[in-house]
């Protein structure tokens, strides 16, 4: 009798163990359906590219990204980072889809990740507050020995870098963690910090709001920027290049884009 008894207890143990393998599996694959179906977006969380403001979000490249997973049939999970390695690291790891920030193809990522066809063709200019009789540098070469500040991992450090051996001198970098390419401008212009540098688009609306910055002088030659997806997923590679092909060229695509100029 006590081995029926232990036969029974094993066999209901094994049981319960079988219904919880079989619950367990089918989480998994329901979790894998849902994210299949779902868009992982990593945007910078700085204007013009993201805000959240109430129960609203707009910005160019949400709006853009969110065309796209309309498009392809998908829920947009957006997820907000300003630091451009946490993204890429996102990425690399398969957390997200896409990081949907402009990148200069020229970086260092370019041999982790795949990058889409160009969104937009810029130069970075630096940032600085006139003086008192509106003086301001006007050389490359005068910021030797002088410190830059940038977002914390951000894809300009490269250029500043190179610039520093194109002037044969050393030019510092600071990186600020926690604030965008438009906070930093913001900084400058308050006189928290001396220089930063950004892309001639966000610079020249930035001038709008701040009268006392400089905008003039460029620190690089125009670059292509783009997303970037994972490198092994040739598949969203495709269908995110055609879309972008087709609809940069679109009126949509226009009255977007000038509504964040």
């Amino acid at each position: 009798m006590g081995h029926t008894k232990l036969k029974k207890s094993i066999v209901l143990l094994l049981m319960i163990g079988g219904l919880l393998f079989v619950g367990l599996l089918a989480n998994v694959f329901l979790k894998k359906a849902i994210r299949h179906n779902t868009l992982i977006v990593v945007i910078d969380s700085g204007q013009p590219l993201y805000t959240e403001r109430y129960d609203s979000i707009f910005g160019l490249q949400y709006e853009i990204v969110r065309t796209f997973a309309d498009s392809a049939k998908m829920e947009l999970d957006v997820l907000r980072k300003n630091d451009l390695k946490q993204s890429i690291d996102l990425l690399r790891a398969r957390k997200c889809d896409i990081v949907a920030v402009p990148i200069p193809t020229t970086t260092e990522y370019i041999d982790h990740v795949a990058f889409t066809v160009p969104l937009l063709f810029e130069r970075q200019v630096l940032v600085q507050r006139k003086d008192s009789v509106g003086q301001v540098l006007k050389k490359q070469y005068e910021l030797a020995n002088d410190t830059i500040m940038l977002p914390t991992n951000s894809p300009q450090i490269q250029r500043i870098r190179n610039l520093s051996d194109e002037i044969a001198d050393t030019i510092f970098i600071s990186e600020i963690p926690n604030l965008s390419p438009e906070q930093l401008v913001a900084e400058v212009a308050n006189g928290t910090y001396k220089y930063t540098i950004c892309n001639e688009r966000l610079a020249k609306k930035m001038q709008k709001q701040f009268d006392n910055i400089d905008c003039s002088m460029p620190v690089g030659f125009v670059q292509s920027y783009s997303w970037a997806v994972n490198i092994e997923n040739q598949k969203l590679l495709t269908k995110l290049n055609n879309f972008l092909e087709t609809f940069i060229k679109s009126d949509t695509y226009k009255a977007i884009h000038e509504k964040y100029e």
